[in-house]
C-alpha cells in the first residue's frame, strides 16, 4: 500500500494466507523466530553481514538462528540478531468468510457488511479502521507508539498473565485458572475439543 511506503521498508500483505502462517508471521514481528526480518550485528567473522536485513528461514536451532540472506543461508547467534521492523497488513475484504472469525475472535477486528476494513500490524501492535477513516495523524500516532512489547490478556477474565494457554484450532488464549474452570474439554470460543500449548510472555 503507497501511504505505508513512509513507515517501513519491507510491507508485506498477509490478507490470502492461511491462518497458522499468517499468526506465525504476526508472531514474528515481536519475537525472533520463523519469518521474523532481522538486521545482523556485531558478527566477528563474516563481518561483510553486519547491518544487512534477512529472514529468519526456521526455528532456533542450538542457539542459532537459519537466516537467509540474499538467497544464502548462515546460521547466527541470537544475540548477534535485532528485530528488523516490518509492516503486515490485510484487508478484510481480501480474507475468506471462513477466516474472517479468527481475526475477529484473535484481534477483535470487526466483521461488518461491506468488509471495508484494512488491519496493520506494526512491532507489537495492531491498528485497525474502515479504509475511508484513514489518516496520517492517527498512522502517525500508532507508528510513534507503536512497541516491540506484546501485552496479551486472558480472554476469558482479562487479566495480564505471565503464562497462558493458547488452542491450537483458533487463536484465543486463556490463563490457566480460567482453562480449569471450563467444564467441557472444548474451547468456549471455536466449540472444538481443546488442544493447547503453554503460550509465554
Amino acid at each position: 500500500m503507497e501511504f505505508l511506503k513512509s513507515y517501513a521498508d519491507i510491507i508485506l500483505n498477509i490478507s490470502k494466507f492461511d491462518i497458522i502462517k499468517s499468526i506465525k508471521y504476526i508472531k514474528s514481528l515481536s519475537e525472533l523466530n520463523q519469518y521474523s526480518y532481522v538486521k545482523i550485528k556485531n558478527l566477528v567473522k563474516n563481518t561483510e553481514y553486519n547491518q544487512q536485513i534477512g529472514i529468519i528461514i526456521n526455528d532456533e536451532e542450538n542457539n542459532r538462528f537459519p537466516v537467509q540472506i540474499n538467497k544464502k543461508k548462515i546460521n547466527i547467534k541470537k544475540e548477534n540478531l535485532e528485530l528488523y521492523p516490518i509492516i503486515l497488513y490485510l484487508k478484510l475484504s481480501d480474507v475468506d468468510k471462513d477466516k474472517q472469525v479468527y481475526y475477529n475472535l484473535g484481534f477483535n477486528i470487526p466483521i461488518i457488511d461491506n468488509q471495508n476494513i484494512l488491519a496493520i500490524f506494526y512491532k507489537g501492535d495492531i491498528f485497525f479502521d474502515e479504509i475511508k477513516n484513514y489518516k496520517k495523524v492517527k498512522l502517525d500516532s500508532f507508528f510513534n507508539e507503536a512497541s516491540y512489547e506484546t501485552t496479551i490478556n486472558c480472554y476469558i477474565c482479562n487479566d495480564n498473565k505471565l503464562r497462558l494457554i493458547s488452542c491450537k484450532s483458533c487463536v484465543n488464549k486463556f490463563c490457566e485458572e480460567c482453562f480449569h474452570k471450563f467444564q467441557k474439554k472444548e474451547c468456549p470460543y471455536c466449540k472444538t475439543p481443546i488442544e493447547y500449548d503453554k503460550y509465554y510472555i
